[in-house]
């Protein structure tokens, strides 16, 4: 029954500093970040639940798969994460 089923690319903005970088997902179709699984490599970032996918390799640098931070937002239906870079690539 799954098989066939459409998922969405979520909605989101991007945002970079010299130190990190935030993805700010609107994930309107989901009631709690519970249902969202976050797969998350050092050049790869991957979000899937029942309603959306979304697949991000990182270019020009790597990221601490350790230190992302996640803040779901009930009332804005958002899902913010945050993410430490490590290492430039050139």
């Amino acid at each position: 029954m799954e098989m066939g089923s459409s998922k969405y690319t979520p909605n989101h903005e991007k945002k970079e500093t010299d130190s990190t970088v935030t993805f700010i997902f609107q994930v309107s179709e989901e009631s709690s970040a519970k249902d969202i699984d976050i797969d998350l490599s050092t050049t790869q970032l991957k979000l899937e639940s029942e309603n959306y996918e979304y697949h991000y390799t990182f270019t020009g640098y790597c990221v601490d798969e350790d230190s992302v931070k996640a803040k779901f937002s009930k009332k804005n239906k958002t899902l913010t994460l945050t993410i430490d870079k490590i290492e430039e690539i050139n």
